[in-house]
């Protein structure tokens, strides 16, 4: 499957998903002032790469609040998706909601 770019004027933020996982869902919006996020859904444990044009090295892929530890290749990284349904976040700040501390 690969998904449409999420465009955002104001930034020029350009991504692009991509997946070979058939069953993959995700989906997401970039809203002026916020983070790019959204929401997937794997049956099975899943992969996607996100690309982005000078992609920068703080830039970090949260899910469910957690940073994801992925291979970064020039302007891509390639990310290990958990099965289930999960909020994802691309952001160079803390994600938003925080993660929960027991």
């Amino acid at each position: 499957m690969n998904s449409p770019c999420f465009t955002h004027a104001y930034l020029r933020l350009r991504l692009s998903f991509t997946t070979t996982d058939t069953d993959l869902g995700i989906g997401g919006s970039i809203v002026a002032g916020q983070a790019p996020s959204g929401e997937y859904h794997a049956p099975t444990a899943s992969s996607v790469r996100i690309a982005m044009p000078s992609l920068p090295d703080q830039m970090a892929f949260y899910i469910d609040g957690e940073a994801q530890k992925g291979r970064r290749e020039a302007d891509a990284m390639f990310i290990e998706l958990a099965e289930g349904s999960h909020h994802w976040e691309l952001t160079d700040k803390l994600p938003v909601p925080l993660r929960r501390v027991s």
